[in-house]
Order: structure tokens, then C-alpha cells, then sequence
């Protein structure tokens, strides 16, 4: 695994492609067993990073809004990812911590924080 630059993820028109075997999942894989990160945290990421994409997305290109928000969901809707509860939007909030504010060596919080920004502000 080279995890120095971006991955080239991409969607075409048909939505999200199957997860199993993607990178998504090699990469989740890769850090749960190097680096000891439990794979819920990790899962949270990356549905925090489909709901983010989808945000910016519907904010540049308003004639995206509709299918950025619904590969958002989709993703969003695997089990993997907080149980497949979480809804796609601009109210999304994770179920699953980020731990972000463990490894930035400053108080820190991110934006759909699941502990509510001023829990993790406070350590």
C-alpha cells in the first residue's frame, strides 16, 4: 500500500461501486492491523469523508446536489459504517469518534464530532 498521496476514487453515474475489495476496505484493513486503530473509528472516517465530499460537492456543482447526496447515502447506509444508521446531509453527525483530538497534540474537534466539539475542545 502506497498511503503518501490520494487514492484515485471515483464514482461514475451508476453510484458507489461495491465496497468488498476496494480500496476503501484495503485501506481500513491496512490500518486497523498497523497501526492498532479500531475499525469502527475508521469506518466513521470514512463515512465522515463521503458525507464531507458530498457536501462540498452539492456546494460547487448545485446540478450534483441530488446524486452527491445519494452516494453519500449509500455509502453511508453499510453496516461498516456506525451500523448503517447514519443519514447523509448537512446535519449528519458520526456515531463513532474520530480520535483526532488524541493525535493532534492541540484541542481539536471535527466538524460532525459524535462527542459535540466542546468535549473534545476541553482536553
Amino acid at each position: 500500500h502506497d498511503l503518501s498521496g490520494a487514492f484515485a476514487l471515483s464514482c461514475g453515474t451508476g453510484g458507489v461501486p461495491a465496497l468488498p475489495g476496494t480500496a476503501i476496505v484495503d485501506t481500513v484493513e491496512f490500518f486497523a492491523a498497523r497501526y492498532r486503530v479500531p475499525p469502527r473509528s475508521l469506518w466513521g472516517n470514512v463515512g465522515s469523508a463521503a458525507n464531507g465530499a458530498a457536501a462540498q460537492l452539492a456546494r460547487q456543482r448545485p446540478e450534483l446536489r441530488r446524486h452527491a447526496w445519494a452516494v453519500a447515502a449509500e455509502l453511508l447506509a453499510d453496516r461498516r459504517v456506525d451500523g448503517g444508521r447514519s443519514v447523509a446531509g448537512p446535519g449528519y453527525r458520526r456515531r463513532s469518534c474520530c480520535l483526532a483530538f488524541r493525535v493532534s497534540g492541540r484541542a481539536a474537534a471535527c466538524q460532525d464530532c459524535v462527542l459535540g466539539s466542546a468535549a473534545c475542545l476541553s482536553r
